[in-house]
């Protein structure tokens, strides 16, 4: 069973969060390549998966040449999205046992991005890759099956469409679980991972 480590492994994280003490200030600085003069500047905001709650930290201005730089006092990890020109947003994570990261982004909406300076990120990012494939591989052929057997009105194919949908589901949750137990660790980026799954 994956259930239980990973319940596990997610306390352990956030007791290990909570014995830091504050370290200061952390330097978030990054470089946008398609600026958008109706929104010239980056929101920071404070994420809660869970809830999609997005609370505002701060805001920098970008710079003629797309440079930006914003500091903020940082105790313990926590989830943190970015949000962009271009309608372009980055889901960050940031820990004071590192103190700077740095972002290369398009600017535009579902571009891409590249960061250093952060680990959890880094793992954070590896996930969000597996779920993608993981996703295009098992839920969309699923989902495919289950529109094309509504849109025929054959409803035994829909119902097998429907079960098979439900299958891969079930194997998805579990690729995702597995992936977080064996890569992410003890890492804060559990904090994007495990906390999207109330009850595990």
């Amino acid at each position: 069973m994956v259930r239980r480590p990973l319940q596990l492994l997610f306390l352990i994280a956030l007791l290990l969060g909570c014995e830091k003490a504050p370290s200061g200030q952390f330097e978030i600085t990054g470089t946008i390549e398609n600026t958008d003069p109706e929104f010239p500047m980056v929101v920071l905001n404070r994420f809660d998966p869970i809830s999609q709650t997005r609370t505002p930290v701060d805001t920098a201005k970008l710079d003629e040449h797309g440079h930006f730089t914003m500091e903020l006092a940082l105790a313990e990890p926590d989830l943190f999205q970015l949000r962009m020109p271009g309608k372009q947003t980055a889901t960050i994570v940031l820990d004071p046992s590192e103190d700077k990261l740095q972002i290369e982004a398009e600017g535009k909406r579902n571009g891409s991005f590249s960061v250093s300076g952060s680990e959890a990120t880094r793992l954070l990012l590896g996930y969000d890759a597996f779920r993608k494939e993981s996703n295009e591989r098992l839920i969309r052929p699923a989902y495919a099956k289950m529109t094309a057997a509504s849109k025929k009105e054959d409803q035994q194919a829909e119902i097998d469409a429907v079960e098979e949908y439900v299958d891969a589901s079930k194997v998805h949750r579990q690729e995702l679980l597995e992936y977080t137990a064996a890569h992410i660790g003890t890492s804060p980026a559990l904090f994007g991972t495990v906390l999207r799954w109330t009850g595990d």
